[in-house]
């Protein structure tokens, strides 16, 4: 495996063989210790690389389980956060202090300062007050308090999982929140799946394997930026972010799609082309194809009458994505 020194040094063809490596370990692995279908395993990789990804699901859907299994591949120090109603942004930042020998105060950091690897679990049960909190955190990987600029380990990756809204004792996601999290992966099983999963648990007795070291995902990080996306495929993310936009299904009062949205089509898009192969420096349409399905539905509330018509934000980005590609 690649040093930390040796990666300052390497060429981009270098950090894209060792990001392709990376990407092949954590997918193997994440198939031996969960049932997910391909391309949410996958997605949920490139949900380390990008730094996060929210859980969306019911209840013993594999939320947790599939947060867990990858910190553990993926390496680095696991801290897991339990949401909770009368959770304060302090338990979990940290706060000031009163040091007597000082005669001042001091920052005494919380337990996310411990984390290469955050799980936020059942997020939404945090008090809006909380969830606040985590703004900063989860969009610059810092936090500042009384006007002083802490930063959080390197690297740092944050997987929230959400319960279902209609849940008791839930607090809708702001948008603004929502869209902190580059993309979103729904966990919910199909019969198919249910019993795949029954049987995996009553079969198998894999536990997970750490795979790679946390520098690793520092250099996969590296690595996604070298492959390149030209202006016609530039201009591919652009049509569908407005064909998604404008869908007449979206709510567009609520829905956030024309901000971080593209930087993260495109972010995940170079993700899916380096999963494709060491040699591959270059994004294509099926790279973008792959990465708005999972940018975009967290960002996207259908109108009220989409809802009673059964439409949920996936199938407006399938639509989107016929229309634009």
């Amino acid at each position: 495996m690649t040093t930390t020194t040796e990666r300052m040094n390497q060429t981009p063809q270098e950090l894209r063989t060792d990001g392709f490596q990376t990407i092949q370990a954590l997918t193997a692995e994440m198939n031996r210790s969960i049932v997910m279908n391909m391309d949410s395993t996958l997605a949920a990789v490139g949900g380390v690389a990008l730094g996060g990804a929210l859980l969306e699901g019911g209840s013993g859907e594999g939320k947790t389980l599939l947060a867990l299994s990858m910190a553990k591949a993926a390496g680095g120090t696991f801290v897991r956060e339990q949401g909770t109603a009368d959770k304060l942004p302090s338990d979990f930042l940290g706060n000031l202090v009163y040091h007597q020998g000082k005669q001042d105060f001091v920052f005494r950091p919380g337990p996310v300062f411990d984390a290469n690897v955050l799980l936020a679990d059942e997020f939404n049960r945090n008090s809006e007050k909380a969830q606040t909190g985590f703004l900063e955190l989860f969009g610059e990987r810092q936090i500042t308090i009384a006007g002083v600029t802490y930063q959080v380990k390197d690297p740092f990756t944050v997987f929230a999982t959400q319960n279902l809204q209609n849940e008791y004792g839930t607090n809708p996601l702001p948008r603004a929140t929502l869209d902190r999290f580059p993309i979103s992966i729904d966990t919910a099983q199909t019969e198919d799946e249910q019993a795949d999963v029954l049987d995996f648990f009553l079969d198998n007795k894999y536990e997970t394997q750490q795979v790679v070291e946390a520098t690793a995902i520092s250099g996969l990080r590296k690595a996604i930026k070298t492959v390149e996306i030209a202006k016609e495929y530039r201009q591919a993310i652009m049509t569908i972010t407005k064909e998604v936009a404008n869908h007449p299904k979206l709510d567009s009062a609520d829905s956030i799609v024309k901000g971080r949205a593209k930087l993260r089509v495109a972010d995940l898009a170079r993700f899916h082309a380096l999963s494709r192969g060491k040699e591959v420096a270059n994004v294509n349409l099926a790279d973008i194809y792959f990465a708005s399905q999972f940018v975009f539905p967290h960002r996207i509330v259908p109108t009220f009458d989409a809802v009673n018509e059964n439409i949920k934000p996936i199938d407006i980005v399938q639509e989107s994505l016929k229309k634009a590609i």
